[in-house]
This record gives structure tokens, sequence and C-alpha cells, in this order.
């Protein structure tokens, strides 16, 4: 059910655990930072105790939206912050409430430029520019949730524990939405 197209937002999924999507995503934003204020998203599908130094701007029993503001702890929402994010978005909900949670943090992005986003389930939620997934070369095993989406992927590009056959530097942001070099 996809409910909205947004040209501007750029959707980073992988096949689990361990599949270089903060290190992928950390590096689009890198590439971007001097040119557009990157806003970043982080959409986890469960709650997590260890959301105490974000500062929460909407918590419910549905969903919990989250500021980070921290670059040297270790979380991802952190790493894409050092990685020179302008704003950082952290999501708790699970999927049956991603799209009330979408709902409630569209309005803070609404005029923000660029937009990259580490999660599998807001694809099936929204259309993209580009929607990239990400699995480790050596991993066998698929996950029913990455063969669900793959045929949605604009690329599927393979991670070897130290590089990407498609580097993230080829990832552009032209002012209106991202492409693939």
């Amino acid at each position: 059910m996809i409910y909205m197209e947004n040209k501007k937002i750029l959707i980073i999924s992988g096949n689990g655990r361990n599949t270089g999507k903060t290190s992928f995503l950390c590096r689009v934003i890198s590439a971007h930072k001097n040119k557009y204020p990157v806003t970043a998203i982080k959409i986890s599908p469960h709650f997590h105790p260890d959301t105490s130094t974000s500062a929460a701007i909407i918590s419910n029993n549905n969903y919990s939206i989250f500021v980070e503001n921290d670059p040297r702890r270790s979380k991802d929402s952190s790493r894409m912050i050092a990685a020179g994010a302008t704003k950082v978005y952290y999501i708790e909900a699970i999927d049956e409430h991603l799209a009330e949670a979408w709902r409630a943090l569209s309005p803070l992005i609404a005029d923000a430029g660029p937009v990259v986003c580490e999660s599998g389930g807001l694809r099936n939620l929204l259309k993209p520019s580009l929607f990239i997934m990400l699995n480790r070369s050596e991993r066998v095993e698929i996950k029913d949730s990455f063969k669900k989406l793959s045929p949605l992927a604009d690329k599927i590009v393979s991670f070897n524990g130290n590089s990407f056959d498609h580097a993230p530097e080829e990832i552009h942001f032209d002012g209106k939405g991202w492409e693939m070099k």
C-alpha cells in the first residue's frame, strides 16, 4: 500500500544485520553534506531500551520519534550525525504503526532538502526516487522481507564487509531527486 511518492527521499534497506546499510548511508551523507543540508532517518521495527540520550519528540504506545544530537555514540543515528547530516530522526515503530509514525514525522521534514532513510518497512508505504537494498556477498540465507522488497529495488548492492560493489559516492542528489551514476 503505497500512499505517497517523494523524490527527495533515498531509502536503504538490507538483508538483515551487518549488511553495510549504515556505512553506505553515511558515505552518501558525507558526499553531499557540503552541497545540501541532508536529513537522515533511521527506522527500527522494534523498541530498544537505550534511547535515553536521544531527545524524544513524540512517544506513545504505538511508536516513538527521537531527534539524535550526539555524534560520539556508536548508534547508527549517531553515526549519521557524525557523517554530516544536518538533522537525524530515529523512529521506533512496529510495521503496523509505521504509517502512523511516518504521518507524524512528515511535517517535520516537509521543508527539508535531500532525505536519506534506513528502513525496509517504509518502502511498503512510500515510493522514493531511489530504493537501494544491501546484502552481504557471502550471505546465503535470504530473508523473506528481502525477497518481497527486492523487485522494488532500483539497485541491489553487495557488501563484502569492507567495500561495496557500487560506490555510495555515485549516488547523487540533483536538487530535485536522487539518482545513480
